[in-house]
């Protein structure tokens, strides 16, 4: 039962409100043209994975038949997230993430769910994408199972972990590095896309920007044509022999 003062009318109102647990909505989803699906991932929460995999899921039962995956401004999150997404997108055996620090074991993450998204994946990038956002980009880009598109990510790749004390509070330490499947340290560095695409600058002060102007978007969805383009030519030069 609360009592809210509110300045405006200068009174107070009463009030009864349920406390629950609320799910923030991590995911967004559609299905663009010429069967391309579009995923949009705001952070990593503990419930982003379960809803990008329902995501993947619906589009992949509406007849997706390629996939963008936008992580720009995405400054990360829960890594676990990261990973559980990543060992869904990539077939079994693949190396996600490594972790080496002070006062931990060393600790190497490969993809065993037994579960792959098997179609052209184009992962929408920018300085703002960090942390978990790198170790997803990271898997993908060096298992060669998506390309990357936009321009090089923010380059934080410490983890952290909370210490709690004896009076109730707690320390928060960097702890370790990840490493991509390379091998490779991206701390302060950042990962390179495979095509750089800078976001048009009448766009980036933009508060909303459409389909049509965003030329990053545009230019996964041209990249994913022209493979099926490719595809379909070699197929065709494959029945002709």
């Amino acid at each position: 039962h609360l009592t809210v003062y509110r300045q405006s009318t200068d009174e107070y109102v009463e009030m009864d409100v349920e406390r629950r647990m609320v799910e923030n909505p991590t995911v967004e989803y559609e299905m663009l043209e010429n069967k391309a699906g579009y995923i949009l991932l705001s952070s990593f929460e503990e419930v982003s994975s379960e809803q990008f995999k329902k995501a993947v899921d619906d589009l992949t039962a509406q007849g997706m038949e390629k996939l963008i995956v936008d992580l720009r401004n995405n400054g990360g999150g829960v890594v676990q997230a990261a990973k559980d997404i990543a060992d869904y997108l990539l077939p079994d055996g693949k190396t996600i993430v490594s972790f080496k620090g002070k006062g931990i074991d060393d600790s190497v993450y490969t993809s065993d769910d037994g579960h792959e998204v098997d179609v052209p994946i184009i992962l929408l990038v920018n300085g703002e994408s960090a942390s978990a956002s790198e170790v997803l980009t990271g898997a993908l880009k060096d298992n060669a199972w998506a390309t990357i598109v936009g321009e090089k990510t923010f380059g934080k790749g410490i983890a952290q972990g909370i210490f709690n004390l004896p009076d109730g509070s707690g320390l928060k330490l960097t702890t370790a590095y990840y490493y991509t499947p390379s091998g490779e340290c991206i701390h302060k560095l950042g990962i390179e896309p495979d095509v750089t695409v800078e976001l048009d600058e009448s766009l980036k002060n933009k508060v909303t920007v459409t389909e049509e102007e965003d030329n990053q978007l545009q230019k996964a969805i041209s990249i994913l044509q022209e493979e099926k383009n490719d595809a379909e030519k070699n197929c065709f030069q494959r029945d002709v022999k």
